[in-house]
């Protein structure tokens, strides 16, 4: 934030930008942290598909267990939607 804040402050012409470092500065960082915990709990989850999970009986678990689908699992726990 503070390499931000140093590059827009000194000039006049993007002075009001200036102040939406902050703001810009808060939704990266909420961001970031929700993508780390995504992608961290999906590193947990990865191993334990499929025999972990309980699929619908139309899909076949061995189809379902790469690390797009762990990361898919884990936005979703993460989002609170649920399964």
């Amino acid at each position: 934030m503070r390499g931000l804040w140093r590059l827009l402050s000194p000039s006049r012409t993007v002075r009001g930008a200036a102040g939406l470092v902050g703001p810009l500065g808060m939704v990266g960082v909420v961001v970031m942290w929700a993508s780390g915990v995504s992608v961290g709990w999906a590193l947990v989850y990865w191993p334990h598909m499929p025999e972990a999970f309980a699929f619908s009986t139309a899909l076949d678990p061995a189809e379902h267990s790469g690390p797009v689908d762990a990361l898919y699992i884990s936005m979703v726990i993460v989002a609170t939607l649920g399964l």
